[in-house]
Order: structure tokens, then sequence, then C-alpha cells
């Protein structure tokens, strides 16, 4: 019946994904309940049964959803472009930032899927995630040559711009083991983007030259 559901006044299709995506990612697969799913909703049980065969069927769909939204919101957007690599940075997380302001129910239950749960999905849902990770890394891995110009006189413009990669990953596995130990609605993400600009601006300090140098 999931056509069905795709045909559903679009209201009424966004209330039931938020209140399953909420649920999901507050409370996890395991202790999710459809109760609480279909009261936040503003449905029937028998209504949401009727859409989905069961629990885990409901469960499988939102991770479709929602690798669908991450995938057409942000992956397609990354920028390979800018000659910058720091500017290219900060304008990919402001692409990132902008998905996780429009979604950001999917942020929350993808962060939780990813962080606590993929281990025990099927192997064909912790594919789909490996296939996201590569999508982006490929893009990535387009990304043009980073202006020379930028860096101050004596440093190595190919090794500068390696150790701005490494840091810039360091600090997302820092922020991947802070998703880990507390729940991800929980996380002030404002204060997170804030910190990660203060971040991009120190490694401005160290490696580039003085703005009126350029």
């Amino acid at each position: 019946m999931i056509e069905k559901f795709e045909k559903l006044d679009e209201e009424k299709r966004q209330n039931i994904l938020r209140a399953a995506l909420n649920i999901f990612a507050v409370k996890g697969y395991k202790d999710a309940s459809t109760n609480k799913i279909v009261k936040e909703a503003g449905i029937s049980k028998g209504t949401l049964f009727y859409y989905f065969k069961n629990k885990e069927g409901l469960y499988h769909y939102l991770i479709d959803y929602s690798l669908e939204v991450i995938k057409k919101e942000y992956i397609r957007h990354i920028d390979y472009t800018t000659l910058d690599i720091i500017k290219r940075m900060e304008n990919n997380s402001k692409i990132k930032y902008q998905y996780f302001q429009k979604y950001p129910e999917v942020n929350y239950f993808l962060s939780t899927v990813l962080y606590s749960e993929l281990e025990h999905l099927p192997t064909s849902y912790q594919e789909k995630f490996q296939d996201l990770i590569q999508t982006s890394l490929g893009k990535m891995s387009k990304q043009e040559k980073t202006q020379e110009n930028l860096f101050k006189e004596h440093i190595n413009p190919e090794k500068a711009a390696r150790i701005i990669e490494l840091s810039i990953e360091g600090y997302f596995a820092e922020l991947a083991e802070t998703f880990k130990q507390n729940q991800v609605k929980a996380i002030n993400f404002d204060t997170l983007w804030e910190e990660f600009d203060e971040y991009l601006d120190t490694l401005r300090e160290i490696f580039y030259k003085p703005f009126e140098e350029e």
C-alpha cells in the first residue's frame, strides 16, 4: 500500500512522516512505539498499518525516504569548484546546514540510524548507507586544485591543504562521537555550526595570508 501512502494529501503525508521520524529518532527502532506515532500523527493504528505492513516496513520506508532527501537536498549540491579549500568547506557546511534546517526530522532520524542502529539493519540497508558515503566522497574527489597563492609564503600549499582536510575530518569524527553518546535531538546544531565557523577562521589565520596582502 506504499503507493497509496505516496498519493495522500501532502499535509497528511508529512504529518505521518514527521511523527514517525521523530519517534524513531528519539527512541530508536526497538523502543519506538507505533501507538505514540499514530497519536502524534493524529491517525488510527489501523490507518498506519493500512499503508505500512508493520513497524519494520515503516522503518525501512523512512530510511529510503530520508536517504533520497539527503541526496536531493545536500549531496547533489556539494561544491567542488571553489579553489579556496577553506571557503569550499564553508560553502558545503552551509549547504548541509540549510538541509538540516529544512528537514530537521530527517537529519535527527538518519543520525540515529547511522550512529546507533546501522549494524542491526539488513545488509541491503548497510550497503545503501555505504553507497551514500561513497557518492559524497566521489563528489569531493572531483574538487578543483586548491588556489596556492592564498597560503603564506613559507607554507607548502599541498601539505597545508592536506592538514586542513585532516583537521576537518577529525572535527567531524569528534562530532560523530558526540552524536553516539547523546540523543541527537538534544544537540544544539546552531551552536555547532557557529563553532565550526570559528574553527575555519582559526585555520585561515594559521595558513592564509592576511586579507590585505592578497
